[in-house]
């Protein structure tokens, strides 16, 4: 059916979601003194490495506990109940705090958290519990069903958060290492003529078609740019679409995006992002609507 990507790009209906204050934090208890300016030029996950003098592991607790508190306002839940009514079964997620889950659940404590999230592996090691490869959340609204991976980690979860190239590092060698024994048990499965069932968000990812928005896939971002690469290698048939503004500035990513094989759909923000991303989510019911009519 398709796989939604979506990254903090939402937030910016939200006026509770700003990072900033998490960043100004890190700064103090580190000593930090490069100014703001500069740190806003770096992704996130990069960026609060810099404010804490890559000290993250000492201060990922407060941070997950600010990106934890995080709530949203009115628009913003009105914005992801659209999402939430696109025709897929699963949406992947860079983000570590739970604004979809809060809008589904009215709260999301820890409590919750473990009584919705699932396994896709009957036997799952500690180790793997900590690679985000397997782990779901349960989401149900209304007549919408889905699951939501946190491929990055998630708030509650603090140890296990994806900052930094060291534990980027560290994800794309698990994701490299599944992906070759997967590709292995899918074409048996092909060969045999048996349905392969999924494993993984990795799985979902290379096997149906993407579709990102709200997230600005930066250069850094090494283990989605190298799932891109992989998908046109070795699964063609299927598709990327890549949903920017028509003033992206970044014209070296779109033309590697281009080489990847993606498709990238220009939207307006001039209207605001309520209006881009509600354009967007439009497109994207049009896209599956067509696909499935073939």
């Amino acid at each position: 059916m398709g796989v939604v990507l979506i990254g903090n790009g939402l937030l910016r209906t939200s006026v509770d979601s700003s990072c900033d204050k998490i960043i100004d934090d890190a700064k103090k208890a580190s000593g930090c003194a490069i100014n703001n300016d500069i740190l806003k030029g770096l992704p996130f996950p990069q960026r609060i490495v810099v404010a804490s003098k890559d000290n993250v592991n000492e201060d990922v607790k407060r941070i997950a506990r600010e990106l934890d508190a995080q709530s949203n306002n009115d628009k913003l839940n009105d914005l992801i109940r659209e999402v939430m009514t696109i025709p897929t079964d699963t949406i992947i997620s860079t983000n570590y705090s739970f604004e979809i889950e809060k809008c589904v659940y009215g709260k999301f404590t820890r409590n919750m958290h473990w009584e919705k999230r699932g396994w896709t592996k009957d036997e799952i090691s500690n180790k793997e519990k900590k690679t985000h490869l397997y782990e779901y959340i349960s989401l149900e609204l209304d007549q919408y069903n889905k699951k939501i991976w946190h491929i990055h980690g998630n708030a509650h979860c603090p140890s296990a958060i994806v900052f930094g190239h060291y534990y980027y590092g560290k994800l794309i060698s698990e994701i490299i290492h599944y992906v070759a024994q997967f590709i292995k048990n899918y074409k048996t499965a092909q060969k045999k003529g048996y349905s392969y069932e999924k494993k993984s968000w990795v799985d979902c990812f290379l096997l149906e078609d993407v579709y990102i928005f709200g997230f600005g896939l930066d250069i850094s971002e090494i283990d989605l740019w190298w799932l891109i690469c992989c998908k046109k290698r070795n699964f063609p048939e299927t598709k990327v679409f890549y949903y920017t503004d028509y003033l992206e500035q970044n014209k070296e990513k779109l033309t590697l995006l281009e080489a990847y094989g993606v498709d990238i759909i220009f939207k307006s923000k001039s209207d605001g992002y309520d209006s881009y991303y509600r354009d967007v989510i439009s497109d994207i019911h049009n896209k599956i609507r067509d696909k499935e009519g073939k």
